[in-house]
C-alpha cells in the first residue's frame, strides 16, 4: 500500500477545516463542532481512533 497516502488525506482534510472556518459568516459553538467533526470524518481512520481517545 502507498505510504503516502495518509498523508495526502490529511492534507486534503486540513485544507477542507481551514476553508471551512475561513467562511463561517457567523461564529456558533454548533457550526464550529460541524466543521470540525467533518473535519475529523476526512482523516486517515487510525488518527481518528488516536483522536476519539483523547476528545
Amino acid at each position: 500500500m502507498n505510504e503516502s497516502l495518509p498523508d495526502i488525506r490529511f492534507v486534503d482534510a486540513l485544507v477542507y477545516l481551514i476553508s471551512e472556518l475561513k467562511e463561517l459568516k457567523q461564529t456558533s459553538f454548533e457550526k464550529i463542532d460541524e466543521v470540525i467533526s467533518d473535519f475529523i470524518n476526512q482523516l486517515p481512520r487510525f488518527i481518528q481512533i488516536a483522536l476519539k481517545q483523547i476528545i
